[in-house]
């Protein structure tokens, strides 16, 4: 077999050293594909002339590939992320083998990959109330919720859709940093599709689809906000604390702010709202 050069893309790559000639074409073939994951299945289909474990241990040495906390999978160092996605690698490597498990990015993390935050947030992910997850998982913050509707893929990953967000900041705001929220929260009540947030709703309690209402209301969806509140089910009646255990509010000295439409006294928004920019 005649050999095979190694990409001039890849010629030099900053931390890396030219590859045994037996090894170009799967170096070659992992960037053209812009692998950012690869696993020991995926060398096998190579037809290596060496066992793919040892394959491996070279382009570990030789800088092209790096570890990861899952095992038998690691990344691959020439291929950049997209755009926010680059601390989910490790979940995307985990999602290899796990497929089917429900995990996916959440919490203030789809603001993030949606290009909506001014700043940074811890990466975050959501899983089922009692879904073990591994250790090597275990850096993520994780947000406990299994959502009613069909989960989002953003760059090959699943991830909650905005109705789910918004809703899981209406059910649980202590779970939630609200910091930097006068930002961004126009946004996704700008992106809310009605028919998924009424979804994403059924079947939960009155006060979350009231709170719902007034998180995006001050969202300046208003129409959308009021449609939440004739369709709330009319089971009980507020007023419903938002945010009042151990909220910010409390240590800064912010009152609350008593929302007569939905029946919500807020807690949270007092402290963090500034209006849009």
């Amino acid at each position: 077999m005649a050999a095979v050069d190694l990409h001039p893309d890849l010629i030099d790559f900053p931390g890396t050293f030219a590859p045994p000639h037996d090894l170009v074409p799967v170096v070659n073939g992992l960037h053209a594909a812009h692998a950012e994951i690869v696993t020991i299945d995926q060398l096998d289909g190579y037809a290596l002339a060496r066992p793919a474990t040892e394959a491996v241990r070279t382009l570990r040495r030789k800088g092209w590939l790096e570890p990861l906390r899952t095992r038998r999978a690691w990344s691959f160092a020439p291929t950049l992320s997209p755009l926010h996605m680059g601390e989910f690698r490790e979940l995307r490597a985990w999602l290899r083998f796990n497929a089917d498990s429900g995990v996916c990015i959440a919490g203030k993390s789809v603001a993030q990959v949606h290009g909506w935050l001014r700043r940074p947030t811890a990466p975050t992910i959501g899983a089922a109330s009692g879904k073990r997850l591994p250790r090597s998982l275990e850096d993520y913050r994780v947000c406990r919720w299994e959502p009613d509707i069909p989960l989002d893929h953003v760059h090959g990953l699943p991830a909650w859709k905005p109705e789910t967000l918004l809703v899981f900041m209406a059910a649980h705001p202590a779970q939630f940093t609200w910091d930097g929220i006068a930002d961004w929260l126009w946004e996704i009540a700008a992106s809310v599709d009605a028919e998924l947030l009424m979804g994403e709703l059924r079947g939960r309690r009155r006060s979350v689809w009231m709170k719902a209402a007034h998180l995006v209301n001050e969202g300046e969806a208003s129409e959308l906000a009021c449609e939440i509140a004739v369709q709330a089910p009319a089971n009980s009646h507020g007023p419903y604390k938002f945010g009042q255990n151990g909220n910010p509010a409390q240590r800064f000295g912010s009152p609350p702010c008593w929302v007569p439409e939905f029946e919500v006294m807020d807690y949270v928004l007092p402290v963090w709202w500034t209006g849009r920019m």
